[in-house]
């Protein structure tokens, strides 16, 4: 078995120890590196899951919107049409990066500005309406992160988050890991806490209402990624963030070859049989 130096992203490690949680500032500075791939490759997919959750709302009867780890504003463009005329519309994201990005595509009527989604700066009661789209489960406190949704909402407002669905259901991000198992290619980096521990629908549900609110609906979707091939998946997933990168060059020319040719061929192995490539997610509609 070879290890090796680098660090692999999205909360994915080989390494035996206790995994980390990490902090505001590494996710800050992480997805400020990340937020232009992040723009290009991921949200265009991941937008269709928002689009469902924003579905379940009732935008048209909000009269104050707060969203939460927004990124580059895909899904708040997509929110848009569906607000009633004069709707207040705050949107956020801890990435500096992201905000930026953001400010260029929304219109000026838009309220745009970095908030820490465990420590918001609106008063008590402020909003009616509130949106996170795969943020909730990288936040250090994800418990937090719900009271504070809890605290900002009107009664009876209504709250949409979706989180990582299960890890076999999401071969988007579990490729990768499997092959380097396969091939014994170890990480060497601490391991950070998987992206996946709030995939449990029971669990989730009892956290959310803990956190204040009366009633919540939770559903699993898929959402389809769209590789032509292995090859394009490999190419892609291995390149687009800066610690796959670096772990990349950690490795000797070898075993990279060996990393894309085994993560292509199990990507082509998976579409061979008919199946699209896929991230899970869970949905969660929460009443305050």
């Amino acid at each position: 078995q070879r290890r090796v130096h680098g660090g692999l992203h999205f909360g994915f490690s080989m390494a035996s120890t206790d995994p980390r949680v990490p902090t505001l500032e590494e996710l800050r500075d992480k997805w400020s590196q990340f937020a232009e791939a992040y723009h290009k490759h991921i949200q265009p997919s991941t937008a269709v899951a928002a689009r469902q959750l924003a579905s379940m709302l009732r935008l048209k009867d909000a009269t104050s919107v707060l969203e939460v780890g927004a990124g580059p504003g895909v899904d708040a463009t997509d929110m848009l049409p569906l607000l009633s005329a004069g709707t207040r519309f705050v949107v956020t994201d801890l990435s500096p990066e992201m905000v930026k990005i953001c400010k260029q595509s929304l219109p000026s009527t838009v309220v745009v500005e970095e908030a820490n989604a465990q420590e918001l700066q609106y008063e008590t009661g402020s909003f009616d309406r509130y949106f996170a789209s795969l943020s909730l489960q990288l936040v250090p406190d994800p418990d937090q992160m719900l009271r504070e949704a809890r605290r900002v909402l009107q009664p009876g407002g209504l709250a949409g988050f979706a989180v990582w669905g299960r890890k076999e259901n999401s071969s988007l991000f579990t490729i990768q890991p499997s092959v380097m198992n396969k091939l014994g290619i170890v990480s060497t980096v601490p391991p950070v806490r998987s992206n996946f521990h709030l995939s449990d629908k029971q669990e989730l549900r009892q956290r959310v209402l803990n956190a204040g609110f009366s009633k919540a609906l939770l559903w699993y979707t898929a959402i389809v990624h769209d590789f032509k091939d292995g090859q394009e998946y490999a190419d892609i997933f291995l390149t687009m963030h800066p610690d796959n990168r670096r772990f990349l060059e950690s490795l000797s020319e070898e075993d990279r070859q060996k990393l894309f040719k085994g993560i292509a061929a199990e990507a082509d192995a998976i579409l061979d049989r008919g199946d699209p490539i896929t991230l899970e997610a869970l949905l969660v509609v929460a009443q305050a």
